[in-house]
């Protein structure tokens, strides 16, 4: 009597589990995107892919068909227009999806770019785990609590320091590292590099800086700190190094 009524069960959950994937392959045969999201030609070229990636995405990842169909209909589409490989190891690569999302979504709304990134990228993980075997790289976080800037009474106090210090070189370096670091928000990387001839005053007056080194660019000083800028920098030769020992 037991095994029947366990038997039952079974039999009953199996049923419940094959009704459920037809309706979800019904549903993913079914699919087709609105004709602005993919022209129905290029639909027709490219839906067989997208229905295939569709029942692996499903199988291996969080999202349903309902949600994952259209953003991996954009992403194939996407693919094929760029002359890419119609290949999951090639779709689903996270560089693939990280470009998509910067080139391909521009005309979506930043919500919509938004929650597409969130599904594909999640999709992807998960498809690339199930099926290639490949572990998606690790995600880096920056820190929930970042450092608090300086409040004004002690940039006023570091000012007053740097101002009163012993020697000239040492009055220069203070308030070189105060100006760039400050008001031009450089970080010790960007610093080493400057020179005199990259800290100069703009068609408009307005002081800027130079940067070289890893991510090269030019700066603009923060207006309370600009005229203490050229100042000093006045003193330094174009080639010559903005920090040196006294």
């Amino acid at each position: 009597m037991i095994d029947t009524d366990i038997s039952g069960r079974l039999t009953g959950h199996l049923s419940w589990a094959l009704r459920l994937e037809v309706a979800v392959s019904n549903r993913l045969l079914a699919y087709a995107p609105k004709a602005e999201t993919v022209p129905p030609t290029q639909w027709r070229r490219i839906a067989p892919v997208v229905r295939s990636l569709g029942f692996m995405a499903v199988a291996a990842g969080p999202y349903g068909p309902d949600v994952v169909m259209t953003p991996l209909a954009r992403l194939v589409a996407w693919v094929e227009a760029q002359g890419l490989p119609l290949e999951p190891s090639v779709i689903l690569d996270q560089s693939t999806v990280e470009r998509f999302i910067l080139v391909g979504c521009r005309d979506m709304a930043a919500i919509s770019r938004r929650t597409c990134s969130s599904q594909l990228r999640r999709a992807s993980e998960a498809l690339l785990l199930d099926q290639l075997g490949e572990h998606p790289p690790i995600r880096l976080k920056a820190t929930a609590a970042p450092v608090a800037p300086y409040p004004p009474a002690e940039i006023a106090y570091w000012l007053i320091w740097a101002q009163s210090l012993p020697t000239p070189a040492q009055r220069r370096n203070a308030c070189l590292l105060f100006c760039l670091g400050v008001g031009c928000g450089l970080a010790v990387e960007d610093l080493v590099y400057v020179q005199g001839r990259d800290i100069l005053a703009g068609p408009t007056g307005r002081a800027l800086v130079k940067v070289h080194g890893r991510r090269p660019r030019t700066v603009v000083c923060r207006y309370a700190y600009e005229e203490l800028l050229l100042a000093e920098a006045a003193h330094i030769p174009a080639d010559a190094y903005a920090f040196r020992p006294d």
